[in-house]
């Protein structure tokens, strides 16, 4: 899964092709919507493109820029594009590194001053604790992003036939 950092703006990447495998070039920003939706979001919501947030890489490779404001939220950001002869569905996940970074330090630098023996057990048990709940949430993200990945084949198939 593709990760951009919280409140950042971001390019995500788009693969437009069409239900026989064919790269779409040459797309116009004009010529595709856009939405997305953020966690827990209840609906989509269409994206305005233009010309600055729509560039063409090469083979049917795209990337729309995202502002901040968009990419606002922690967790999952699903975005789709849809073409006349296409579509993309996009899933990426969002989160702060850097706060999560400088959160660790600080732990470390807590651990480091406690004398007791016990308050350093205690404080590993409970960040084992994180650790395990958070390998589990990955785990839960990761089996999400397969089952989207198999409904995403049942359409390419219903739409190749």
């Amino acid at each position: 899964m593709f990760n951009t950092d919280f409140n950042e703006a971001a390019d995500l990447p788009v693969d437009l092709f069409t239900s026989a495998g064919v790269a779409i070039t040459g797309a116009l920003y004009s010529s595709v919507t856009v939405q997305y939706k953020k966690y827990g979001g209840a609906v989509w919501v269409t994206k305005t493109m233009s010309g600055a947030n729509w560039t063409e890489d090469a083979g049917g490779l795209y990337y729309i820029s995202f502002t901040a404001d968009e990419l606002d939220t922690y967790n999952t950001f699903q975005y789709k594009v849809v073409h006349a002869s296409g579509y993309f569905v996009g899933l990426i996940n969002v989160s702060d590194y850097a706060t999560e970074a400088a959160s660790l330090s600080s732990i470390y630098s807590l651990i480091a001053t406690k004398v007791s023996k016990n308050d350093i057990i205690d404080r590993e048990v409970s960040l084992d604790k994180q650790v395990a709940y958070l390998q589990k949430l990955y785990a839960g993200m990761l089996d999400d992003i397969r089952e989207l990945e198999r409904q995403a084949a049942g359409l390419r198939r219903r739409i190749g036939s």
